[in-house]
């Protein structure tokens, strides 16, 4: 029996990020406020709500969209990923998902704002 070069288990297992339904948001001008994250993602079908966190790096500003679904969050990310988001700062948004799905912390819908470390 000849050795095969990879190992099939590997090459057709089921995507570990297929869970995620949230995205993590880049690329934001330092100004942004929570309600317009909020307006950007809340007509997206499936949209549960934002978060809006800032890093301490430089006040770099990132948000986090949690949706129903990965299907949900997929079809938003595809949509807005590489949008310019505003066109007096250049800021283009840089949408990927998440490591992990973000925790409820209000109800659905709601944002709310933090800090990196809150």
């Amino acid at each position: 029996m000849a050795m095969q070069p990879f190992d099939p288990y590997y090459l057709y297992q089921p995507d570990e990020r297929s869970n995620i339904n949230t995205l993590f948001v880049s690329g934001l001008p330092d100004d942004v406020k929570a309600r317009e994250i909020h307006n950007l993602f809340r007509r997206r079908p499936g949209f549960d709500s934002c978060q809006l966190k800032y890093t301490g790096r430089a006040n770099q500003v990132v948000a986090f969209a949690t949706f129903f679904n990965h299907q949900a969050a997929m079809a938003a990310l595809h949509a807005l990923n590489g949008v310019k988001f505003d066109p007096q700062s250049g800021s283009v948004l840089h949408i990927e998902l998440a490591r992990s799905n973000s925790r409820r912390k209000r109800k659905p819908g709601k944002y709310i704002m933090q800090d990196w470390y809150g």
